[in-house]
């Protein structure tokens, strides 16, 4: 899709995840697409800030990792232990600032808070001039994401299953 905003082009393109991708499911992929790039649309025909290509892709990507047919939060490939374990990052093109995750279980919406690192990196040093986080990974960032009340599992025992879908349960004899 394209527009203008502020007489400015730009355009949307948004997968589903790497891996493996059912053809039979391809209408759900297909709908959950256009629904994260109307996500996105929204934004940048509403916000003419600097800020709405980062507000238009985490919408778009916040879409995709709440939708249990894609490869992103909820309903992700486990890892070779059997969790989920996601990742984001998110990168401004405007004044090079980035914000991410890795590898960080139980958090529903990670791409929120790579977004939220990002801006949290432009308000400057803390004290004793440290540099902000601008990545953490595992339960670090799970950790700081809980405290930052983003959506998490509520206890690192939850963490383990907070991501996986009863679909994949059923199908896959998980215990």
């Amino acid at each position: 899709m394209s527009s203008h905003n502020a007489n400015k082009k730009w355009v949307i393109g948004v997968h589903v995840g790497a891996g493996y991708h059912n053809p039979k499911h391809s209408e759900k992929y297909k709908n959950v697409m256009k629904m994260a790039c109307r996500a996105a649309k929204l934004i940048l025909q509403t916000n003419s800030t600097k800020d709405a290509a980062i507000e238009a892709v985490a919408a778009a990507i916040a879409v995709l990792e709440d939708d249990e047919n894609t490869n992103a939060g909820l309903g992700s490939n486990l890892t070779e232990i059997g969790t989920v374990e996601c990742d984001a990052t998110l990168m401004s093109g405007v004044d090079g600032m980035f914000g991410s995750v890795g590898a960080v279980p139980g958090v529903r919406n990670p791409i929120l808070v790579a977004r939220q690192l990002l801006l949290n990196g432009r308000k400057g040093t803390l004290p004793l001039g440290r540099i902000r986080p601008l990545n953490l990974v595992g339960i670090g960032a799970w950790k700081w994401a809980k405290e930052n009340h983003f959506i998490c599992a509520n206890s690192e025992s939850e963490l383990n299953n907070y991501l996986i879908t009863k679909q994949f349960k059923k199908t896959n004899d998980y215990n």
